[in-house]
C-alpha cells in the first residue's frame, strides 16, 4: 500500500472510525462501532486473556489532548504475516468448556488483577468479540496488587475476595507486571517527557465503555474477526494451564523464556477469516532487492514499547530503545528508568509501521500445559526468575500433557552500554582524549586563556633597532587617541608601561593591561618585540595605519574558552564519527538495532508458534543484517538453511503421525542456531565498528594459546571468506572477481602478490555475494612480520564480455582494479589481528559503489604478542675515514631525500654509519637506507637513534614522519623533537603533519596524540586543524581516520568552540550555493541577482550574530557591506564579499571566495613562501614580502585574502595602451605618480628590490608557471607579490609542443628600468642581484626542510605534485651541490635570462588583448595619475580653467609642468593644478577611447619646425593646451561633464611639487667618483677561484656607458697563458658580471708568489686596472678594489 503523504494510515470505510479525542492506557485497545452509545452491552477485551469483564470507572478529570509522538519507523517495509486460523468451537471432535473458576489456580499461578469498581462476569458461551489487545499491565487495586506481590500472603490458592465475587481470574500464562500501576499512574505524566501527560476521564466515563471508542495502536483500521472464548472444563486438573498468548507475557523485564504455541489445523472458512494484504515495494535507491509488505491493520502488545522485550535469547541492558530514527519517522526521544512500566499515548497523526511480527488478527488456539512452580516468573518484589530446564512433551490431550516443562532457548545474549566505543582502537582514542583533557583542564588560564594571541617571528636585534613602527593606541585612561612610534625592538610590556606610566598609574597596575588589534580579535604578546608581531608586519607592508586598544585583562571577553562542563562532558566519538576504514553508509544505533531485534523476536515466537513459513523470520534476518552493512556470514547463511529445511519436513510430515515434541525440538534449536548467528554479526559489527554499545558474552570466553611472535614461524594465514554489498548491476557487468593481497611496510613491497580464485557473483540466502572461503597462505612467517605491517587488499574484476570468446582470449584482458583496503596486522597493544574483520573497501574511482565489504576470517585459536627488539651493541665509532668515502657520504647526503638516492649510495650509507652523526649526515636518509628497515635491522636502527643528537636540527625529525618510515619507536623520537617548536612556527608545518597522519599505524599514536595536545591548548591550532581536516574529509581512503582526528579535535575544544565551527560551516555552505547561482546566471543578471543572495545572507548574521572566518580565527564579523560586493569576470567567477568588522573599530574585511578552483594548491605555495620569508627573516633579511592567506574549505571552494590598495601588472599597463608591456618606463611613471616625495620614492624603490627578488627566488624554486601581468600584483608603496598558483613545479602551459613560460622567473627590463631609473642609478641593479643572490643561498641551506615538506605532500592528491620528477624538479632548482658563489654565478645568469626574455613581453600584450575584449561596456577607463575617480557629484561644476604658466621640475621626472587654474561653481576660491603635456596626452587618448563617436578639440601632438624642445616648446604649448582646454570645457556637454574630464581637473595632493636638485646619483659619474670592482677569491683543493661580482663607476672618455668586460692574468705569466675574462655587459656604467675565474693545480705554496692582474676593457680600450697580490689577499672575503687608469 502507498503510504499517505503525512505518514497516517490509510481509513477503509468497512472499518470503525479511529477517534483521537480518546485515549487509552498503554496495552489497552478499544474498538467498537457504536462510538459513544454508552451501551452496557459492550465488552471491554483484554487479549489474550480468555475471559471477558464489563463495566466502568465514574472519574471527574478530563482527559488531555494526546501528545504528538510518532513510532519509528523502519527504513524499508515489512510483510503481513499469515493470519493465523481460528480455533473452531468444535476442535478434536467435542466443544470446550470456555469456563475457568478461580478455584482450580493455586498460590503459585496468577489470577488477572481486577479493576476496582469493574464487575466482572463470565462471558456467554456463543458471545464474540471483534479484536483482541494484549495488556499484563492492570493492577488496580490494593488487595490485588499485594496479591500479586505476595502471592504467599494466599495460602492454597485463596484469592482476594474481589475476585471471588467477580467469579473472573486472570489467564494463567499472562506475567505480572513487576511494578504494580492503577489507572491513574499508568496515565500519568512521564517523569522525563511532559508530552506523555494525559488523564482517564473522559476514558471511564459512567455510560462508556471502552469498546466504544475505536482505539489502535498503530491508527491503523481494526479487522473484524469471529473468534471464540476458551473456557476451562471443571474437571480438567487444575494444575494445567492454557498457552494461547504470545510468548512476550511470559516475562516484562526479565530473561525471555521462549514458550511453544500450537495451532489446530482449521480449514479455512467464513468463520475463521483471512483478511488480504496490499504490498508497496521499496525504494530502489535503497534496496533493489528489499521488497516488503506493509500491513494496515495491528495489534501492539504490551512489551513493543517500554517494555523490554527483544528477540528469543537477547536481553537489553539500560533503558529501552525504541526510537528509530529514519526518514518516514521524526526524531523523538523517550527515557524510562528501569523496571518501570509506563504508558505511551498515541495522536491522530502519529505515524506507526508496526513491525510485521507484532500483528495479531485472532487469538491462538488453547495448549494445556502444566507449569511447575519453579518455572514461572514473578515480579521483582518476589523471587527471581529461575529458567526451566526440563524435557519439553505436549500433545493436543490435556490429560497427556502432564509433566511438560517450557523449554528455553540455549543462547543469551545481552546488549550493554560502551560509551566509549566497542572498538579496541577508538576506545584508546578515547582515553587518550581523557588524559589530555584532565592534564588541560578549564580552570588552567596558561592553556585555556580563550584569547587569540598574535603570532611572532623571531627577528635578530640588530635589525629590529633599525626602524620604527608607526601606532596609534585607543584607550579610556586618555581622552584621545595616542600617536607615537616606538623602536620595532621595544617589547609591548615596555610600550605598555610607558602609556600607562604616563596616566600616573601604579607600577602593579601596568601587567593587568594587554594592546589588542583594532581590526582583529588578537592580542599582542606582551614579552615580545614590536616588530616581531607578523599581524604588525603585515599593516606595515600593507601600509595600513596600525591601531591599537589597551584594555585591562578582565576587560578581554574569554568567549573561547573551555568550561567545567567541558571538562565533565564524556569522551566519545560514536556520536560524530564515521568508521576507520571507510565510510559507513549509515549510522547504526542501538535503537535502531533494538527495534529491529525486537521485530525479529515476535516472529521468531510466531515461527515457533505457527510451524508455517519461515518468510518473515528471513525477512527480519535481512533487514538485520542490511543495518549491519548488508553482511550475510556463514552461520547466518547455513542457520536460515536449516531452519527452512526444519520447517519443511514439518510441513511435509503428517500431523497425526509425526511426534510433536520432537518436531518441535528441533524447531527451536534451528531459531536458537539463527538467534546466536544474528548476535555473533552483531559482536563483529561492533569489533570492527565503532558503536556506543556492544554484545556480552553470557557463556565462557574460548581459551587461547599465547605466543610470541618471533618464535612462530608459521605463514601468515587467514580466510578470505566474501564481499557483501555488491550492487545488482554487478552481476551482469562482472564475470569473474577476485582478491589480490600483499603486504606492505614503509611503503615497501614484503613480498609477492597472492591472488585468490576467480568466481562469480551469486545469489545467497539474503544478498548479492562474492563467496570465496579461501584459505590464504602469505609467503612471509608471522616471526619475520614486522609490528607495523599492513595487509593491503585490491578487488578485482573482468568485465563481462559478449560473443564467442575463448578462455585464453577473456583472461588476456586486463582484470580492472575495482576497489581497495589496508589493515594493520597488529593492533596498538601489540597482539596479532584476530577473529573476523569487516572492511569497508574504498571504491578505485567515484563511479564505484562504496558499499562493498570485505570480510576476512583470522585465526583465532592463537594469541600472538610482538615484542620489540632492543637495540643492538652499536660496532666502535670512526671519527675519521678515507677522503673518498668523505666525499661519497657529502654528495648522497646532499640529495636530501630517499626517493633520489640509488640502491648502491643507500649500501654505502649505511655500511659507513659508525662515521655518520648529525654534523655530517641527515638522519631520515641514514636510517632509510637500512637494508630491509624491518625485524632484521630494528636492533641497529635503534643504536644509531640511541647516540644520534636530534636536538642540534628538530625539523630534520619531519624526514621521520614519511611514509618510509613506520617504526613506531623512529616516530615518536620525530614528534619529541617536533614537539621542541612552538605553536607560531608549527602552523606553517601544520598542513604536513595532517599529511603525515596518513602513515600512522594506528590513531593512537604519538603524533596524532601530539596534535591533539597543541590543539587543546592553542586556539589558532585548532581552528587551523580543523579545516585542514574538514578539507581532508574528501579524500575517500583516510576519510575515516580523518573524521575520527576530528571527531577528537571538537571534544578537545569545547563547546564554545564546536559552536563558531558550525557557524563557519554554514557560512561557507552558504556562500557555495550564492556562488553556483551567480556563475550558472546570465552574465546581465548576475549583479542583481548578488545583491539579492547578500540580502539572504544578512539573515544568517541576524540569527548568529557574528562569525569567525576560516581565513584567521581573530576575524569576526557580523554582517555584509552589500555595496561593496561584487564578482570578477574571470572563468569561476569568483565573488569579492566585504565583512562587516564586529570590531567598532575596526575597518571592513574583504576576501575573495572562489568556487571551482583547487585552492590546496595556492595553500601549499603560499605556505612554502612564507616559510621562506620566515627562513630569511631569522637570517636577518627582510625581503618585504606579503604573503596572504588561502583556505581551502573543501575540495574546489574557499577562501582568499584580498590586499587593499593592490592593482594588477596589466592595470598599469593598460593606462599606456596595447603597447604598454613594451615600453620601459610604465612601472617608473606609475610610480612617481603615487610617491610624489622623495622619500616616498625611494622607499617604494626599496620595497621593490626587496620584494622582487625574494618573490624571484621563490617563483624560480617552486617553479611556478602561467605568470602573466594579470597575476603579478603591486601596491603604491612598491611591494610586489604574485597570485593564482594553478600551475607549479615546472608543469608550464603549453602551445603546441612549445611552452608557454620560457623564462626562468618574471623580471622584464622595465623593472630594472624602474630600480636604475632608466641607468641613472646601475648601483640598485647591483644591491637586487645580490639580495636575490644571498636570498638563494639562504633558501639553500635549508634544502633538508623545503624537500620533507613537499615529500610529505605528495600523498596529498595536489595534481602537479604526484610524482618523484615534480621532488626531482624542486631539487634540481635549489642546486644543493652548488657551492654559494657557484649557485650565485647560476642565478644570476638567470636574472640576465629573464631580463632578455622576449616572450615574456609578448605574453603581457596578449593578456591586454584578452582583458580588453572581456571588459565589460560600461567600464570606464582611468587615468594613471588619478589615485581615485573623481565625478561632477564629488567636485563642484567647472565654470573656468586657464594653463596660465609652465616650471621645469625634476621630481618625480625631468619635466616641464603646467599650471592650470580651476574655478568651480559656488566656490569663492580658485585651485591651481600642475600637469604635465603627457599627462595631457593621456587624458585625451582616453577621451578618444571612450567618446569615438564624439567631436573633441585638436591637440597637439608634434613640436613646431624649427623649434627645440626645450623652453620655447614649452611656451608654445602652454598656448595650445589653453586653447585645447578651453574648446574640451565648452564642447560636447557629456564630454566636459564625464568622470575623465573631472579626474583630470581634481585637485591632487601632489599637485605642488617641489623644485629640487637632482641627486648625485642621477648624475654623470665621469671624473667625479673613482671605478671600482667587487671581487671574492678562494682557494680549495689545489684551485684558485676569482669570482667577479660588479664593476661600478666605469665610463668610456666621452662620458657613454661602455660595452665592458673584465679580463684577469695570474701572475708571473712570460707567456700569457692565464688569461681568463667574463662576458660582455653591453651599455652599462655599473656592470654586474658574478662570474667564477678559475686555475687549477695552483698550490698552496704557490699564492704568495702570485698576483692576480685584472682590466676592465671595452673593445681593444682599457678603462681601468689593478694588481692584487695574493698574500695579501683574505681568502672568501667579498673586497671591493680601486681601478686605476693602466696596468702594471
Amino acid at each position: 500500500m502507498e503510504l499517505p503523504v503525512d505518514g497516517s494510515s490509510p481509513v477503509h470505510q468497512q472499518y470503525p472510525v479511529f477517534d483521537p479525542s480518546m485515549q487509552a492506557p498503554y496495552g489497552w485497545q478499544v474498538n467498537g462501532t457504536d462510538l459513544g452509545s454508552g451501551s452496557a452491552t459492550n465488552d471491554l477485551q483484554l487479549m489474550p486473556s480468555s475471559m471477558q469483564f464489563q463495566g466502568a470507572i465514574p472519574t471527574a478529570n478530563p482527559m488531555n489532548s494526546m501528545p504528538n509522538y510518532q513510532i519509528p519507523c523502519l527504513t524499508y517495509p515489512q510483510t503481513f504475516p499469515d493470519c493465523q486460523l481460528h480455533h473452531n468451537e468444535f476442535t478434536m471432535g467435542s466443544p470446550r468448556n470456555k469456563g475457568w473458576h478461580p478455584n482450580q489456580l493455586k498460590k503459585e499461578t496468577w489470577v488477572p488483577v481486577g479493576v476496582q469498581n469493574v464487575r466482572f462476569s463470565k462471558p456467554p458461551e456463543e458471545s464474540s468479540y471483534d479484536s483482541h489487545v494484549a495488556s499484563n499491565q492492570m493492577a488496580f487495586d490494593k488487595d490485588l496488587v499485594s496479591f500479586q506481590k505476595n502471592p504467599e500472603e494466599y495460602p492454597n490458592g485463596v484469592v482476594p475476595e474481589i475476585l471471588q465475587e467477580s467469579s473472573a481470574v486472570r489467564a494463567p500464562h499472562t506475567n505480572p507486571i513487576p511494578y504494580p500501576v492503577n489507572p491513574e499512574q499508568m496515565l500519568q505524566v512521564h517523569p522525563f517527557d511532559s508530552c506523555l501527560k494525559m488523564s482517564t476521564s473522559a476514558l471511564f466515563e459512567k455510560g462508556n465503555s471502552l469498546t466504544n471508542i475505536g482505539w489502535s495502536f498503530y491508527n491503523q483500521p481494526i479487522t473484524p474477526s469471529a473468534t471464540e472464548s476458551c473456557q476451562i472444563s471443571p474437571d480438567l486438573d487444575p494444575n494445567m494451564v492454557c498457552l494461547n498468548s504470545d510468548p512476550e507475557y511470559l516475562g516484562t523485564d526479565y530473561q525471555e523464556v521462549a514458550s511453544l504455541q500450537f495451532q489446530d489445523v482449521v480449514p479455512s472458512s467464513s468463520y475463521s477469516p483471512h483478511p488480504s494484504c496490499s504490498t508497496f515495494k521499496m525504494d530502489a535507491s535503497k534496496e533493489s532487492e528489499h521488497q516488503f509488505m506493509q500491513t494496515g491493520v495491528a495489534e501492539m502488545d504490551s512489551n513493543s514499547l517500554h517494555s523490554l522485550s527483544l528477540p528469543i535469547g537477547f536481553e537489553a541492558m539500560g533503558p529501552p530503545d525504541i526510537n528509530l530514527i529514519n526518514q518516514y519517522s521524526n526524531d523523538a526521544s523517550f527515557l524510562k528508568p528501569p523496571d518501570i512500566c509506563e504508558p505511551v499515548t498515541l495522536n491522530s497523526q502519529s505515524q506507526l509501521l508496526q513491525p510485521a511480527s507484532s500483528i495479531n488478527l485472532c487469538p491462538w488456539p488453547d495448549v494445556w500445559l502444566k507449569l511447575p512452580v519453579s518455572d514461572l516468573p514473578t515480579s521483582d518484589h518476589g523471587k527471581s526468575f529461575q529458567p526451566c530446564n526440563n524435557k519439553f512433551s505436549a500433545t493436543y490431550n490435556p490429560g497427556e500433557s502432564k509433566g511438560v516443562s517450557l523449554p528455553l532457548t540455549d543462547q543469551q545474549v545481552k546488549l550493554v552500554d560502551k560509551p566509549e566505543g566497542s572498538n579496541e582502537e577508538v576506545a584508546a582514542l578515547c582515553n587518550l582524549l581523557n588524559t589530555l583533557r584532565v592534564k588541560y583542564p578549564s580552570a588552567e588560564t596558561q592553556s585555556n586563556c580563550g584569547l587569540i594571541r598574535s603570532i611572532v617571528t623571531v627577528f635578530p636585534d640588530e635589525l629590529l633597532w633599525d626602524w620604527r613602527i608607526p601606532v596609534t593606541i585607543v584607550t579610556d585612561i586618555f581622552p584621545e587617541p595616542i600617536q607615537t612610534s616606538p623602536q620595532a625592538g621595544c617589547t609591548v610590556e615596555e610600550l605598555i608601561h610607558t602609556i600607562v606610566y604616563n596616566a600616573q598609574q601604579s607600577f602593579e597596575a601596568r601587567n593587568d593591561y594587554v594592546l589588542k588589534l583594532c581590526d582583529a580579535e588578537e592580542i599582542l604578546q606582551n614579552p615580545c618585540t614590536l616588530g616581531s608581531h607578523e599581524c604588525l608586519q603585515h599593516y606595515l607592508k600593507l601600509g595600513n595605519d596600525i591601531r591599537l586598544q589597551l584594555l585591562r585583562h578582565s576587560d578581554l571577553q574569554k568567549v573561547l574558552a573551555r568550561t567545567v562542563g567541558d571538562d565533565q562532558s564524556p569522551s566519545t566519538l560514536h556520536q560524530t564519527v564515521t568508521i576507520e576504514n571507510g565510510l559507513c553508509k549509515m549510522s547504526l544505533s542501538r535503537k535502531a538495532l533494538s527495534s529491529k531485534l525486537n521485530s525479529y523476536h515476535h516472529e521468531a515466537k510466531s515461527l515457533l508458534s505457527n510451524q508455517k513459513s519461515t518468510g518473515r523470520v528471513v525477512d527480519e534476518v535481512k533487514a538485520i543484517c542490511y543495518m549491519l552493512l548488508s553482511v550475510e556470514t556463514k552461520e547466518i547463511t547455513e542457520a536460515i538453511q536449516q531452519l527452512q529445511s526444519v520447517v519443511l519436513q514439518h510441513q511435509k510430515a503428517s500431523f497425526h503421525t509425526v511426534q510433536l515434541p520432537n518436531k518441535q525440538d528441533s524447531l527451536t534449536q534451528a531459531i536458537n542456531e539463527l538467534t546466536a548467528a544474528v548476535s555473533q554479526l552483531i559482536q563483529i559489527y561492533c569489533n570492527n565498528f565503532d558503536t556506543d554499545y556492544q554484545v556480552a558474552h553470557a557463556g565462557a570466553m574460548e581459551t587461547v594459546s599465547v605466543s610470541q611472535a618471533e618464535l612462530n614461524t608459521t605463514p601468515l594465514n587467514f580466510n578470505i571468506y566474501a564481499v557483501h554489498g555488491i550492487p545488482s548491476a554487478w552481476a551482469a557487468s562482472y564475470e569473474n572477481l577476485f582478491v589480490s593481497c600483499l603486504l606492505i611496510y614503509g611503503g615497501k613491497e614484503l613480498c609477492q602478490r597472492v591472488k585468490t580464485e576467480e568466481i562469480s557473483i551469486t545469489k545467497s540466502s539474503l544478498f548479492l555475494v562474492a563467496r570465496w572461503n579461501q584459505r590464504i597462505y602469505m609467503p612471509v612467517e608471522i616471526a619475520q612480520l614486522p609490528c607495523e605491517v599492513t595487509l593491503n587488499l585490491t578487488l578485482h574484476g573482468y568485465r563481462t564480455t559478449t560473443g564467442n570468446y575463448s578462455d585464453a582470449s577473456r583472461h588476456s584482458k586486463n582484470a580492472e582494479s575495482l576497489a581497495s583496503v589496508s589493515m594493520p596486522l597488529y593492533s596498538s597493544k601489540l597482539v596479532l589481528v584476530q577473529n573476523t574483520k569487516l572492511l569497508c573497501l574504498v571504491p578505485a574511482n567515484t563511479n564505484q559503489a562504496d558499499s562493498l565489504i570485505l570480510q576476512i576470517n583470522f585465526p583465532a585459536s592463537l594469541l600472538v604478542t610482538f615484542l620489540r627488539p632492543a637495540p643492538a651493541v652499536e660496532y666502535q665509532y670512526f671519527t675519521d675515514i678515507d677522503e673518498v668515502s668523505r666525499k661519497q657520504i657529502t654528495n648522497i647526503q646532499q640529495k636530501h631525500s630517499l626517493l633520489l638516492i640509488d640502491k648502491e649510495e643507500k649500501n654505502l650509507l649505511w655500511t659507513k654509519r659508525s662515521f655518520c652523526n648529525s654534523s655530517n649526515c641527515f638522519l631520515p636518509l641514514l636510517l632509510g637506507s637500512a637494508p630491509s628497515r624491518g625485524l632484521g635491522s630494528l636492533p641497529e636502527i635503534y643504536a644509531v637513534l640511541r647516540r644520534w643528537n636530534l636536538s642540534a636540527n628538530p625539523l630534520e625529525s619531519l624526514g621521520l614522519l614519511l611514509s618510509s618510515f613506520s617504526d613506531q619507536e623512529l616516530r615518536q623520537a620525530a614528534v619529541q623533537q617536533i614537539g621542541t617548536i612552538l605553536d607560531d612556527e608549527l602552523l606553517d608545518y601544520l598542513p604536513q603533519l595532517v599529511q603525515a597522519v596518513k602513515f600512522e599505524w594506528h590513531l593512537n599514536s604519538p603524533l596524532v596524540e601530539f596534535l591533539l595536545d597543541r590543539s587543546i591548548r592553542s586556539i589558532r591550532v585548532a581552528h587551523h586543524l580543523y579545516w585542514l581536516l574538514k578539507d581532508g574529509l574528501v579524500d575517500s581512503r583516510f576519510k575515516g581516520r580523518y573524521s575520527q582526528l576530528l571527531a577528537a579535535v571538537l571534544c578537545c575544544s569545547g563547546k564554545a568552540m564546536r559552536e563558531e565551527f558550525d557557524k563557519e560551516t554554514k557560512l561557507i555552505d552558504r556562500l557555495a550555493e550564492i556562488a553556483e547561482k551567480v556563475w550558472a546566471a546570465d552574465q546581465s543578471k548576475r549583479s542583481a541577482l548578488l545583491m539579492k543572495e547578500i540580502e539572504e545572507l544578512e539573515k544568517f548574521f541576524y540569527q548568529e550574530h557574528a562569525c569567525r572566518l576560516p581565513l584567521n580565527p581573530a576575524f569576526a564579523v557580523k554582517g555584509i557591506d552589500a555595496s561593496a560586493c561584487s564578482y570578477f569576470t574571470s572563468n569561476a567567477v569568483p565573488l569579492k564579499i566585504s565583512f562587516i568588522n564586529a570590531d567598532p573599530l575596526g575597518k571592513n574585511i574583504n576576501v575573495i571566495y572562489k568556487s571551482g578552483d583547487d585552492l590546496r594548491q595556492d595553500m601549499l605555495v603560499l605556505q612554502m613562501i612564507k616559510v621562506m620569508d620566515r627562513i630569511w627573516c631569522q637570517e636577518g633579511l627582510n625581503m618585504s614580502m606579503i604573503v596572504y592567506r588561502c583556505i581551502s574549505t573543501g575540495r574546489g571552494r574557499g577562501l582568499v585574502e584580498m590586499v587593499p590598495g593592490a592593482t594588477t601588472l596589466a592595470k598599469i599597463h593598460m593606462k599606456h595602451g596595447i603597447i604598454g608591456p613594451l615600453k620601459e618606463n610604465t612601472l617608473l611613471k606609475w610610480f612617481q605618480e603615487h610617491n610624489p616625495t622623495e622619500d616616498l620614492h625611494k622607499n617604494a624603490v626599496e620595497n621593490f628590490i626587496s620584494s622582487c627578488a625574494g618573490w624571484c627566488v621563490a617563483t624560480f624554486i617552486l617553479g611556478i608557471c602561467d605568470r602573466h601581468n594579470d597575476n603579478i600584483m603591486l601596491k603604491t608603496t612598491g611591494h610586489l607579490f604574485h597570485i593564482d598558483f594553478g600551475k607549479i613545479l615546472g608543469h608550464a602551459q603549453m602551445i603546441g609542443s612549445m611552452k608557454r613560460d620560457r623564462a626562468p622567473f618574471i623580471f622584464t627590463s622595465e623593472m630594472e628600468h624602474f630600480i636604475t631609473e632608466g641607468g641613472k642609478n646601475g648601483v640598485r641593479f647591483q644591491r637586487f642581484v645580490d639580495l636575490s643572490c644571498l636570498a638563494y643561498n639562504i633558501v639553500r641551506q635549508h634544502t633538508q626542510l623545503l624537500m620533507n615538506l613537499l615529500e610529505l605532500m605528495l600523498s596529498a592528491g595536489l595534481p602537479e605534485l604526484a610524482e618523484v620528477q615534480d621532488l626531482k624538479y624542486v631539487y634540481n632548482n635549489l642546486r644543493p651541490k652548488d657551492s654559494d658563489a657557484q649557485a650565485t654565478c647560476y642565478f644570476t645568469s638567470l636574472i640576465k635570462e629573464s631580463l632578455r626574455s622576449l616572450p615574456v613581453k609578448i605574453n603581457f600584450v596578449a593578456h591586454i588583448l584578452a582583458q580588453m575584449k572581456l571588459a565589460a561596456p560600461d567600464v570606464q577607463p582611468t587615468l594613471s595619475f588619478a589615485p581615485e575617480k573623481y565625478t561632477l557629484q564629488t567636485d563642484a561644476l567647472i565654470s573656468s580653467a586657464v594653463v596660465c604658466g609652465y616650471e621645469k621640475k625634476i621630481a618625480p621626472h625631468k619635466d616641464y609642468f603646467y599650471k592650470i587654474q580651476v574655478k568651480r561653481e559656488g566656490q569663492n576660491e580658485e585651485t591651481f593644478i600642475e600637469r604635465s603635456f603627457n599627462q595631457f596626452d593621456e587624458l585625451n587618448k582616453q577621451l578618444h577611447c571612450y567618446f569615438p563617436a564624439s567631436e573633441l578639440p585638436r591637440f597637439p601632438y608634434k613640436p613646431l619646425i624649427g623649434l627645440s624642445k626645450g623652453r620655447e616648446l614649452a611656451r608654445r604649448r602652454k598656448d595650445d593646451l589653453n586653447d585645447y582646454v578651453r574648446y574640451l570645457l565648452n564642447g560636447s556637454p557629456h564630454v566636459a561633464k564625464s568622470d575623465l574630464v573631472y579626474t583630470f581637473f581634481h585637485c591632487f595632493p601632489n599637485n605642488e611639487r617641489p623644485t629640487v636638485s637632482p641627486s648625485p646619483e642621477a648624475v654623470s659619474h665621469t671624473g667625479k667618483l673613482s671605478a671600482s670592482t667587487q671581487l671574492c677569491i678562494s682557494w680549495e683543493n689545489s684551485k684558485l677561484s676569482v669570482m667577479v661580482k660588479h664593476v661600478k663607476n666605469i665610463f668610456l672618455p666621452d662620458g657613454s656607458a661602455p660595452d665592458a668586460y673584465v679580463k684577469i692574468y695570474l701572475l708571473p705569466d712570460a707567456e700569457r697563458m692565464t688569461k681568463r675574462k667574463t662576458k660582455v655587459v653591453p651599455k652599462n656604467s655599473n656592470p654586474t658580471y658574478n662570474e667564477i675565474l678559475e686555475y687549477l693545480g695552483i698550490s698552496s705554496s704557490d699564492l704568495s708568489s702570485r698576483v692576480i692582474q685584472l682590466g676592465v676593457w671595452c673593445r681593444q680600450s682599457l678603462l681601468g686596472a689593478v694588481n692584487i697580490p695574493l698574500r695579501s689577499v683574505k681568502l672568501d672575503e667579498e673586497k671591493w678594489y680601486r681601478l686605476g687608469n693602466s696596468l702594471v
